[in-house]
């Protein structure tokens, strides 16, 4: 029976708990209100109906095994012949533990309850009938009235009892539709006892075709199930035995008790009702998701002029601190050596005392393009309410949505993902090694020192030296250097020297420059797509947001709308 209750159930569930949230916009306070107190209505209905019992008596002669069937119906010991004794006259009605008060009795048939632990018949009441062959005349009247109160009579007989007359004079004096009449030949197993199964297929047929017959006298045609309880309850399949097919068919009309309550409550149709009227909500967030999408797909395209990057979307003093990062640092020492070295030192100083101290708060971000991105997402959060006012969206339900566009917050993320993005290119960016370019400079002036050497040292001591190597030939070409020094010569090739020098260290200066400007060119081109693709980022997150938000918000309601209605219960 769970199964049948539980669809109507937990969809009622899921509409109290989404009621309880208070997020409905398209339904007013007053409705929701009443909708909320209906569905607990509902739901209090589905408890009772949880608690629906399908009573079953069994009726039969002394002997024909109805403990038995009633064990083998419950998959358990749950009745015993000792519980008829001494008293024969008694209903046993046997319960679930947990099962309500028994059916409905009249006074005058004595009860007795038994209760159970059984779950294969926690919803049905079994009801053993006393031996209509060893009842008192007196309670045969009130016995037969308390049938009448039955869901279902199962008659049991078996092939010895099968031809007693009182047997269906009771039958034929029972007030209950016949419809609701079961048949069942119990202990069949008797018949095949000891003789081949031919013989007893044929011994079955004959007692069957008897019993059809009596029935057919009292104007009853209906099926036989031929069972042996005590086979099933033991696990024994044998072909004939339709035992299976009988407890199978007492579960079907459980079921079909349990579908015919609800469908009397008009419970599926009250349910149907409650969720049509989230229909309303449910048309409102489908018309919010394509106003959303619209300018959704407005922002991802970047289509609108209004959204277009600003062509200064760079901060302008980023490659002023890009040069000057290149110019501070580089991997594996300065990139110059020599005169080239210190004029770098003395424009480093120049530069610094020009701008005073270095400033700690960062990279520098164009306010020009975080106003821009201000500017965008104003244009889309208006563009996206006019939208939801031609599309008769609550008010609510479209400031609810449009708070995904609001400028201000996103603008604050967005500056500051620039800032982080600025600080890393500083921070992070490959600085060049130069080791051929010093390695160049070094040669450059080691062979402007050797010219001048050469120049210092006159030829015959030069000579000396090379021809007898020793101390003698070096000292002369120290003398040498010391007395042309001091000479016109001398000092005319010092001040030669030092002008090339000069000149030297400032063509490498000029040239390290120009590296370093094509460097921070590239670097700031390649910030610029940066930036432009972190923009276009940021407005496909705000888009993905909003149109998230809407297709939550449809989903939610449809979930619960008549779009997706409840199991129907056949």
């Amino acid at each position: 029976m769970a199964g049948l209750i539980s669809p109507v159930r937990d969809r009622l569930d899921q509409v109290l708990s989404f009621l309880e949230l208070g997020t409905l916009y398209a339904i007013d306070r007053e409705n929701q209100a009443a909708l909320r107190s209906r569905a607990e209505e509902l739901i209090a209905e589905l408890d009772r109906m949880e608690h629906t019992h399908l009573t079953v008596g069994l009726l039969g002669g002394t002997g024909t095994g109805k403990s038995t069937v009633i064990n083998a119906l419950a998959g358990s010991e749950i009745s015993s012949a000792s519980h008829r004794r001494p008293h024969t006259d008694r209903v046993i009605v046997y319960l679930h533990e947990l099962a309500p008060a028994p059916p409905r009795i009249p006074d005058e048939v004595p009860l007795k309850e038994i209760r159970h632990h059984s779950e294969a018949i926690r919803h049905i009441v079994m009801c053993d009938l006393p031996d209509f062959d060893s009842l008192e005349e007196n309670h045969r009247a009130a016995v037969s009235e308390f049938v009448s109160e039955l869901d279902i009579v199962a008659w049991i007989t078996s092939p010895e009892k099968y031809a007693d007359a009182s047997f269906y004079r009771f039958m034929d004096r029972t007030p209950l539709s016949r419809d609701n009449f079961l048949f069942v030949l119990n202990k069949v197993d008797v018949l095949f006892e000891g003789v081949p199964a031919a013989e007893g297929y044929s011994r079955l047929s004959a007692v069957s075709a008897g019993l059809m017959s009596n029935l057919s006298a009292l104007g009853i045609d209906a099926s036989v199930y031929n069972v042996s309880a005590l086979e099933f309850l033991n696990g024994i399949s044998s072909p004939w035995n339709q035992f299976r097919t009988f407890r199978n068919l007492i579960f079907k009309h459980r079921d079909a008790k349990t579908i015919a309550e609800i469908k009397t409550s008009n419970i599926e149709a009250e349910t149907s009702g409650i969720l049509d009227a989230l229909r309303k909500e449910a048309n409102a967030a489908r018309a919010c998701l394509r106003a959303a999408s619209t300018v959704a797909e407005e922002l991802r395209s970047g289509s609108p002029a209004a959204c277009a990057p600003p062509a200064s979307i760079v901060p302008p003093g980023i490659d002023r601190e890009l040069r000057d990062r290149m110019l501070g640092e580089s991997s594996g020492g300065s990139a110059l050596v020599g005169p080239g070295q210190a004029m770098e030192l003395v424009a480093g100083w120049l530069r610094r005392a020009g701008r005073g101290e270095p400033s700690s708060s960062g990279p520098p971000v164009s306010e020009e393009t975080v106003e821009a991105f201000r500017v965008c997402l104003s244009w889309a959060r208006d563009r996206f309410l006019r939208a939801a006012i031609r599309e008769d969206i609550p008010a609510a339900l479209r400031e609810m949505l449009a708070e995904e566009l609001e400028a201000a917050p996103r603008a604050e993320v967005f500056k500051s993902r620039l800032q982080g993005l600025a600080a890393f290119a500083v921070e992070e960016m490959p600085l060049p090694g130069y080791r051929f370019f010093r390695l160049r400079q070094r040669l450059c002036y080691g062979s402007i020192l050797v010219v001048l050497l050469v120049v210092l040292g006159s030829e015959p001591a030069w000579l000396r030296l090379f021809t007898a190597p020793g101390l003698v030939a070096a000292a002369d070409v120290l003398l040498t250097f010391i007395h042309t020094l001091f000479s016109a010569q001398g000092l005319a090739a010092l001040a030669s020297y030092g002008l090339v020098n000069l000149f030297l260290g400032f063509r490498y200066f000029r040239r390290h420059r120009r590296i370093v400007d094509r460097r921070v060119t590239e670097m700031a081109a390649a910030l610029t797509s940066r930036f432009k693709s972190d923009w276009q980022e940021a407005l496909r997150e705000a888009a993905d947001d909003l149109e998230e938000e809407a297709r939550w918000r449809l989903s939610t309601v449809t979930a619960l709308s008549a779009d997706h209605p409840p199991e129907k219960l056949e």
